[in-house]
């Protein structure tokens, strides 16, 4: 159970194609939804999620999605952050 009960408790997936859910068919759920419910099983608490994520992104490009303010103070609130970043930077090597 979630250690602090009467406080909601948010998830915030930032990153690129993976998080955004490229590759997931239509009614499958995405890497941060499929994150989000294994949370609440565990802890017995509902999770909001924030998704802040484009495909084909850099991880300098995540770098300054997450700097908009809006981003920021989902990421200052948020209990659980995952970052799937880098793999857009390998393309070019």
């Amino acid at each position: 159970m979630f250690p602090f009960k009467n406080e909601k408790m948010s998830y915030v997936a930032l990153g690129d194609s993976l998080t955004a859910g490229v590759g997931a068919s239509l009614f499958s759920p995405t890497f941060p939804q499929r994150y989000r419910r294994k949370i609440e099983c565990v802890w017995e608490e509902r999770v909001e999620l924030y998704t802040i994520a484009r495909s084909g992104l850099t991880v300098e490009e995540i770098a300054t999605l997450s700097s908009h303010p809006h981003s920021l103070q989902n990421l200052a609130d948020a209990e659980v952050i995952t970052i799937t970043a880098g793999g857009n930077n390998l393309i070019d090597l």
